[in-house]
C-alpha cells in the first residue's frame, strides 16, 4: 500500500504541474485527466454492493464526447485493488438504463439539461460522478477545474457520502477544495 501512496503522490504531483497552454494539443490535457481518474480510482472507496462479485472490473462510463476510451484501452491490463478499468460509451438513449453498470460517471455532455439529469438520476447510485463544466461542481463528486493554467480538482463529499462513497485523505489532500456540509 506504500508503493501505491507514493506512486499516487508523484504522479498527481506530475499531473497538477502540468502547465497547458493554447499551443499545446487537446490530447495531453485529455492525457493528464484520464491520468487522474486512473488514480481516483485507486483511492476511492465504493461499498460492497458496488460490484456484482469480488473481482468484477471498475467501469468507467463516458457521457458526451469521448477522447478517453483510447487512453484508457492503454491502461486496461493494469489491476487497481485486483479489479481492471474498463470503458463504455453512454449512448443518449440509453444513458439513463446503463448507469447502474457503473462505478464511475464522467459527464462530458454540452446540453446543461442532460447533465442535471444524469446527475439526478444517479443520485441513489454507488458512482463517483466526475465533471468538467463550471456550471454544476456542487453536483457532481468530482470537477475538474482550471487553476493557474493548470488542471486541478474539487471535491464535493457531501454527495459522495450520500451515494456511500469515500475517498482518502491523502486524495483529499491534493483537492483544490473540499465541501462538505456539517451534519
Amino acid at each position: 500500500m506504500a508503493y501505491r501512496t507514493c506512486y499516487f503522490i508523484l504522479l498527481s504531483g506530475l499531473l497538477l504541474a502540468f502547465t497547458p497552454s493554447k499551443a499545446v494539443v487537446a490530447d495531453k490535457e485529455y492525457k493528464v485527466k484520464a491520468g487522474l481518474i486512473f488514480n481516483f480510482v485507486n483511492f476511492t472507496r465504493w461499498p460492497n454492493t458496488a460490484f456484482k462479485h469480488k473481482t468484477a472490473d471498475y467501469v468507467i462510463c463516458i457521457a458526451g464526447h469521448d477522447p478517453y476510451s483510447a487512453i484508457f484501452d492503454k491502461i486496461s491490463n493494469q489491476t487497481i485493488h485486483d479489479r481492471h478499468l474498463k470503458t463504455v460509451k453512454l449512448a443518449d438513449k440509453s444513458a439513463f438504463d446503463s448507469l447502474a453498470q457503473c462505478h464511475i460517471l464522467f459527464i462530458r455532455l454540452k446540453n446543461r439539461t442532460k447533465r442535471h439529469a444524469l446527475l439526478s438520476r444517479s443520485e441513489n447510485l454507488p458512482v463517483l460522478t466526475i465533471s468538467e463544466n463550471d456550471d454544476i461542481p456542487q453536483q457532481s463528486m468530482i470537477n475538474f477545474v482550471e487553476n493557474n493554467n493548470r488542471i486541478a480538482f474539487t471535491v464535493n463529499r457531501t454527495k459522495a457520502n450520500h451515494a456511500d462513497i469515500d475517498f482518502s485523505s491523502k486524495m483529499l489532500r491534493l483537492a483544490q477544495s473540499v465541501t462538505q456540509e456539517q451534519q
